[in-house]
């Protein structure tokens, strides 16, 4: 998937295939496969209203969007890997205020992935909008020691 309409449809799609047994874990719980069906039909339903959500239902969808990324990044099935693709969703999800998404980036160009090469540059970019945000002391203290890291190579 590109988009997130894509990345919903794949999502019903890919749960749709799992055995009626099977159970995925998401927001930290199993969920069973009706459970995911109807999850991801109804982010379909309200993505195009992502300001106005409430606090919980935003971070669920970039809950989705980091998962999506991450299983693009490593190639978790049903994903291949695809670094570029990692970015992309990091990307949206960065944009969307989730600063996890931010220091994933940075990790990805700072130890290349997928046959990506490293680029340290860029990783200092994303650790640093990421120290910029301030948004927790632990994220404060990686981005910090990254931006460390990568001034001494």
């Amino acid at each position: 998937p590109d988009n997130l309409d894509e990345l919903l449809d794949y999502a019903v799609y890919t749960v749709s295939q799992m055995d009626e047994n099977g159970s995925w874990t998401f927001l930290g719980k199993p969920r069973t496969k009706n459970y995911m069906i109807s999850m991801f039909s109804f982010l379909g339903e309200i993505k195009d209203q992502i300001p106005a959500l409430e606090q919980k239902e935003r971070e669920v969808l970039l809950h989705v969007m980091f998962q999506v990324a991450d299983s693009y990044e490593k190639g978790t099935y049903p994903f291949p890997q695809d670094p570029v693709r990692a970015i992309g969703w990091h990307t949206e999800a960065a944009a969307r205020g989730l600063v996890l998404s931010q220091l994933a980036i940075g990790d990805i160009y700072l130890k290349g992935s997928g046959g990506m090469r490293p680029q340290p540059q860029k990783a200092l970019e994303w650790y640093e909008k990421a120290l910029a945000a301030n948004s927790s002391p632990k994220v404060n203290e990686y981005a910090q020691a990254a931006i460390t890291h990568i001034n001494m190579m």
